[in-house]
């Protein structure tokens, strides 16, 4: 009988792990004093060699991704560049949370500004679309404490743009 209660609460800790796995990607509103929350997209672009492997591919500044939204009544659409560490940030101010299905929005690779790193690749969705994972609320407040909105901040990627030509390798 000890082992039936044994494996009852090992069945009810994987029930509850599960469930906090399942939920740990949805977004769960904060306060915000009735104001809603817009929406930013983060990102890291990188020119890997020709072994196509991210570790220790520089990034690659002043390639230009795009945030497109097909959920709302009209679709949005927003590029943003990439700095100097290839990261980069487009913040959406149309787009308020509340009406957002982020698995409607994707980010995709548009243009590198390297002639020898300029082929888009399909890591984590470079062509077809990458997903959005929600990273964390920040509030926005001024003096005082007031409550002035919040963004919902979404990472996505990483992404690569593939050098222009590799060598074949030898069979």
């Amino acid at each position: 009988m000890a082992w039936l209660r044994g494996f009852v609460v090992v069945e009810v800790l994987v029930f509850l792990f599960a469930c906090n796995i399942s939920s740990s990607n949805t977004v769960k509103p904060i306060p915000t004093d009735g104001l809603r929350s817009h929406v930013a997209v983060e990102g890291i672009i990188y020119c890997p060699s020709c072994n196509k492997t991210l570790v220790g591919a520089p990034p690659l500044p002043g390639a230009i991704a795009r945030v497109q939204c097909n959920d709302t009544k009209v679709p949005i659409s927003v590029e943003g560049k990439s700095n100097s560490h290839g990261y980069f940030y487009i913040g959406i101010p149309k787009l308020k949370l509340g009406t957002m299905k982020d698995h409607k929005c994707k980010t995709f690779l548009v243009s590198s500004p390297s002639p020898a790193c300029n082929k888009t690749s399909s890591l984590h969705g470079g062509i077809t679309g990458g997903s959005l994972k929600f990273k964390a609320f920040y509030v926005k407040r001024y003096a005082g404490g007031i409550t002035t909105g919040s963004i919902a901040v979404f990472t996505t990627g990483p992404f690569a743009f593939a050098p222009k030509h590799c060598p074949k390798p030898k069979p």
